[in-house]
């Protein structure tokens, strides 16, 4: 299923939205919707597949894809694919099990860039007993769609399933045809009053509804949540229409004005905004099939002294007019209604009201009972999400809500407190909504612990504990733990009660006024609105949680009026505000962008904010960095960020700003002016045969022809790409440089080294380059510079004692590895010589790895250098002659083949090679945390020179590389380690297999993906080697088609577009690296390790002199060092076992693993 470059069209805002979310936190899987249903009865499968088929030919929603392109979402359908539900697994009796695995389907992410984004799913749970599951992703549809293929499906079904044809209505437009009707509405204008008349009134609105909560809220707010499942009292529904047709309001106003009686009971709020759904269907656009639901935000009103009556009335205006409204974009309606974002909270709407009226009969399907099955989810979009489903005469309450501020007890009172509100206004609609009865129950008093104590003792001892000196605080009783015995101040429960502002009891999970002895219970804090009062919120046994008003955020009660915390006011940079405001504007193409507005808020998103501090380093020449924006979205504060890292900047455009026209041109004729003559070194001198003389020096822009030296841009190759992206996560970082080591012995010439270098960097244009943001796109380029003059770092340590140098020079070492690059300047490479002793030194070589790989440095620099310095200290031999194939042409000629036969070929083999890839999943001793993190540490572990030469002596037995044995090796461990039976890793390969590539400096290296699927339980080590082999054969086979490419044809998630890089990667260096410099020799290269991880784990094997050296890098975030140091040893026994007993098992699995 591919798309041609000609079917790709911009996807909509409202996908463009869901994809970064999901870009942000891709395993939540928040936008993953469902419909799971029970089949009880004969069914005919093939019947079942059929009517599927129909529905994915009729429906472009069901053959949507949504390929990435430069960080840019688009849209494109592929040709009808088959649907194929035989065998279905068997879950006989095991019902729990069905539902594990109908949660682990519906929650799977999805590769929407290479298939569309829906599973259909059949599993069997007895005899004429099945399990429906209807998966798809919010991109491409919406449930109201969902339910019409549902009506499509049982007529298909039924047809077929009686052998004829089935008789469905024509489509007539699908999903692209009300995108375009939708932008062409709102570019006509009509919709602009409106939305102005709806945004001032949002803007007055409260733009967060502070619920009780059970825990601290976290500063960000997360995906992470959990879904609870109510039922209401049996037989509400047909009370509940009588009761709403007699008021003039639909059902849904009457459960809308229910739920906001209750919020207003919750937080004694008597404003706020809630979100309700919209089905966002013009009537001519009635069945398309797509996303066009809608968030829609109403604003209502509830003083506690209003009867419910009128605030039916008031739910059924409000929301009559906002579907008025509902093909205003919602998040065009936040970006103009919100001054300011809190990132604790979603924007503007924190709790949804839904009451769609779905509803699916049991006789959907002929011959078949069909009843919905509610499967868990692990998700939560926002605060709470309280959905009502209809189910005959009954209602069911789900309610989707964040597990990082409720608990589970909490939610399910609310939908209780729901149901006996709902009964009590249909009992008594003239009450006011502070006298409806929210319990249905007696409120219970605070715990009778106290009873026998003296009542004016135990008052008082409570009230004293409440006048704490030090200030506000929040205090926890807990029958459980005697008084002190915690070592914290602990509350004394005694006779007491908790009462509403109406003095009526308030039961449990409410906010009230303690009472003590009929009176309420002071505190020090007498400047509240409530006249000093304490209030508290009762939850389950009976404990209390109270905070005084003025308490910072983390606690839990928010006293009413509460004042909003102001920042303090820091210096402005009014110049450099004015800069960033004009890109952003440009950026954004939005010329009402404010230095105030957040840039999130107006439209940024993380690829756009990638463009703006892209353009404004090369512009400013300074680096800064992207996290810069999201720690500072408000552009005046991200102004400020800017300015003190770089206060040159901000002075430097102020000054800018006093001067006059005049001024600056002849400021901008001075910089232009070339430099005295000489200043840049004279021309250099030419042996007869045209080459450099030994004396010369190395050519510099000023000497250079242009047409050998021009300045160039062009855009990045495939290989260039990913570093590219891991810089935009971690820019300046050395996550992406390369060190190598090498010892020198012999009388070296530094200023010959230093004058091979130059030469090098002369000749290679790759060295001669720096990345950058075009400014046309946006997109990543490579800009070829003219010449750069070359130097060498000197370290000497001669003078540190012969005992200590070793030492000091792995520090050295390791200080350069810990160095990144900026790479919008030159170099891109250093060379340090670290002075040992007389005739010893070592050399340190470090470059970025978006110019040179392994393989370029050792095949191609280092021959390149020898040639240069033995001719320039011994006049023998000849320089590299001038390149005639640059990186530049290697890379065009590489984009000239993506689109060859072979080069799809290679595509179609990864797609099925990598087809239902399941991500590797070790267990870890830390949780992954929510942001990337790239902090690493190296454990190594060196294994004895006979397991090194068993293991070389093993493969030629086997006739293998010794590369597949250690790939067979580590493939076990991963098997044992994870519990999977499905594994992968990744392996660097030179990719050079362009003859003209061989020798080009750059970086060509990919990224092959090892997918050992075949490893169970009765492998042998001998097995599992033999699909090794075909596993890494054809892997080589296809390595040009660039890893990106090939996970995301598979559906999986990229290494580097991910940010996260949660995979494992294996380096086998056969030898030290070296190359001989005239007179010495440079020998014992090794890779000097860094503390970045730009992958969870990367175990590099290194034939040595004392034996064989794992080098185990790993991510210090999610592992311990032993638990590395654990690994490495179970690499090396894996080793041992596979070269001692090949036809032995491969290692069992941990105990607690499947």
């Amino acid at each position: 299923m591919t798309a041609t470059p000609t079917d790709v069209l911009p996807a909509t805002p409202v996908q463009e939205q869901m994809w970064l979310v999901d870009e942000m936190d891709r395993d939540a899987a928040v936008y993953n919707e469902h419909l799971v249903f029970r089949l009880a009865g004969p069914l005919s499968v093939p019947a079942l597949e059929a009517g599927f088929d129909l529905l994915v030919e009729r429906h472009a929603a069901l053959r949507t894809i949504l390929p990435v392109d430069r960080g840019r979402l688009g849209q494109a359908l592929v040709e009808p694919w088959t649907v194929r539900l035989d065998p279905p697994p068997d879950f006989t009796d095991r019902l729990d099990e069905a539902l594990d695995w109908a949660r682990a389907l519906v929650e799977e992410p999805y590769r929407a860039a290479v298939t569309p984004p829906v599973r259909f799913a059949l599993a069997r749970l007895g005899e004429d007993e099945h399990l429906l599951v209807l998966g798809f992703h919010h991109e491409v549809m919406d449930a109201g769609a969902a339910a019409q293929l549902l009506d499509e499906l049982a007529v298909a079904y039924t047809a077929h399933r009686r052998g004829r044809t089935p008789q469905l209505p024509p489509v007539t437009a699908d999903y692209r045809d009300f995108t375009r009707w939708h932008g062409e509405l709102l570019d006509s204008g009509d919709l602009d009053a409106e939305r102005a008349a709806w945004v001032a009134e949002l803007a007055q609105a409260p733009h967060v509804l502070r619920m009780p909560e059970d825990a601290p809220r976290p500063a960000t707010k997360r995906s992470r949540g959990a879904l609870a499942i109510h039922p209401f009292p049996a037989g509400m529904v047909p009370r509940l229409r009588r009761f709403s047709a007699a008021h003039r309001v639909t059902p849904f106003h009457t459960l809308l004005a229910a739920f906001t009686t209750v919020l207003h009971r919750h937080t004694r709020a008597e404003d706020m905004v809630l979100g309700i759904c919209g089905d966002g269907r013009p009537d001519h656009y009635r069945d398309v099939v797509g996303p066009l639901s809608c968030m829609i935000p109403v604003r209502m009103r509830a003083p506690g002294d209003l009867r419910f009556a009128e605030l039916m009335g008031t739910a059924r205006d409000v929301t009559l007019t906002a579907y008025d409204r509902q093909f205003i974009p919602f998040r065009q309606v936040v970006r103009e209604s919100l001054v300011s974002r809190d990132p604790g909270h979603s924007p503007l709407v924190q709790v949804v009201f839904n009451a769609p009226p779905l509803f699916f009969r049991p006789d959907t399907f002929p011959g078949l009972t069909t009843s919905v099955v509610h499967v868990p989810r692990g998700r939560c979009r926002f605060d709470l999400l309280f959905n009502l489903e209809w189910h005959g005469d009954d209602v069911v309450a789900t309610v989707e809500y964040d597990t990082a501020i409720f608990a589970a007890a909490t939610v399910e009172r609310l939908v209780d407190h729901f149901a006996a509100v709902v009964e009590s206004a249909m009992a008594d609609p003239d009450a006011t909504l502070d006298t409806l009865d929210l319990a249905g129950e007696k409120p219970a008093f605070v715990p009778e612990k106290l009873r026998s104590a003296p009542e004016g003792a135990a008052r008082d001892e409570l009230r004293h504990t409440l006048h704490c000196p030090s200030g506000p605080v929040v205090l926890w009783s807990d029958p459980a733990w005697p008084d002190g015995s915690r070592g914290e101040v602990v509350a004394v429960p005694g006779l007491a009660e908790v009462r509403e502002a109406t003095g009526a009891l308030a039961p449990t999970g409410l906010e009230g006024v303690l009472h003590v002895d009929g009176a309420p219970v002071p505190t020090a804090d007498t400047d509240t609105d409530v006249g000093g009062a304490l209030w508290v919120r009762r939850v389950e046994d009976g404990r209390l949680l109270w905070r005084i008003a003025g308490a910072p955020r983390g606690d839990r009660l928010a006293e009413p009026g509460q004042a909003t915390p102001v920042r303090a006011a820091g210096p402005r940079f009014p110049a450099l505000e004015r800069r960033i405001v004009d890109l952003c504007r440009e950026l954004l193409e939005d010329e009402r962008v404010t230095v105030e507005d957040d840039f999130f808020a107006v439209g940024g998103h993380s690829m756009m904010a990638s463009r703006l501090v892209q353009t404004l380093s090369d512009e400013f020449g300074v680096h800064i960095p992207l996290l810069f924006v999201f720690e500072n979205p408000e552009l005046h504060e991200f102004a400020a960020a800017i300015a003190a890292r770089h206060p040159a900047v901000a002075d430097a455009l102020a000054e800018l700003e006093t001067l006059t026209d005049d001024e600056i041109a002849a400021l901008a004729d001075a910089t232009d002016e070339p430099a005295p003559d000489g200043s840049a070194g004279g021309a250099a001198s030419q042996a007869p045969d045209g080459s450099l003389a030994p004396d010369a020096s190395p050519p510099s822009a000023a000497s250079a022809s242009p047409s050998a030296l021009a300045e160039r841009t062009t855009a990045l190759g495939a290989a260039e790409e990913p570093f590219w992206l891991m810089e935009q996560f971690v820019p300046g970082s050395a996550v992406n440089t390369l060190t190598l080591s090498l010892r020198v012995d012999g009388p070296l010439d530094e200023g010959a080294l230093e004058w091979a270098f130059g030469r090098a960097v002369d000749r290679e244009e790759i060295l001669r380059t720096t990345y950058h943001l075009a400014a046309g796109d946006g997109a990543p380029s490579r800009r070829v510079h003219a010449g750069h003059a070359f130097a060498i770092d000197v370290v000497d340590l001669r003078r540190t004692p012969a005992e200590e140098r070793e030492e000091a020079a792995a520090r050295v070492a390791a200080e350069q590895a810990d160095r990144g690059f900026d790479v919008s300047e030159l170099p891109l490479i250093r060379l340090t010589v670290v002075r040992l002793g007389t005739g010893t030194r070592d050399l340190l070589l470090t470059c970025h790895h978006l110019v040179m790989d392994y393989w370029a440095v050792t095949k191609v620099l280092f021959p390149q250098i020898a040639a240069c310095y033995r001719w320039r200290t011994t006049g023998e031999g000849e320089l590299p002659a001038p390149r005639t194939t640059a990186f530049r042409d290697i890379v065009a000629a590489e984009r000239g083949r993506e689109a060859t036969a072979a080069a799809e070929e290679h595509r179609r083999y990864w797609r099925r090679r990598l087809a239902g890839l399941r991500e590797l999943s070790l267990p870890t001793d830390f949780p992954r945390p929510a942001a990337p993190s790239f902090d690493g540490d190296v454990v190594y572990r060196l294994a004895s020179p006979a397991v090194r030469d068993a293991v070389y002596a093993f493969a030629g037995r086997e006739r293998v590389t010794p590369f597949i044995v250690m790939a067979a090796a580590l493939s076990g461990v991963l098997r044992q380690w994870s519990g999977q039976d499905d594994v992968q890793l990744l392996t660097p390969c030179e990719n050079r297999l362009d003859l003209d590539a061989a020798d080009v400096m750059g970086v060509f290296v990919n990224l092959l993906v090892l997918r050992f699927d075949d490893v169970d339980a009765r492998s042998t080590w001998r097995e599992h080697l033999a699909a090794t082999r075909a596993t890494v054969a054809g892997a080589y086979a296809h390595q040009s088609c660039p890893a990106g490419d090939a996970l995301r044809a598979a559906g999986a998630d990229s290494l580097v577009v991910s940010g996260r890089g949660s995979y494992v990667t294996l380096n086998v260096f056969q030898a030290e690296s070296g190359f001989e410099l005239a007179g010495c020799l440079a020998h014992q290269g090794r890779i000097v390790a860094n503390a970045q991880a730009s992958t969870d784990l990367e175990v590099s094997t290194l034939i040595v002199e004392d034996g064989l050296l794992f080098d185990v890098k790993y991510r210090t975030a999610l592992w311990e060092r032993a638990t590395v140091e654990e690994f490495a040893a179970a690499c090396e026994a894996a080793l041992i076992a596979l070269t001692e007993n090949p036809d032995g098992p491969l290692p069992a699995r941990p105990a607690g693993h499947a």
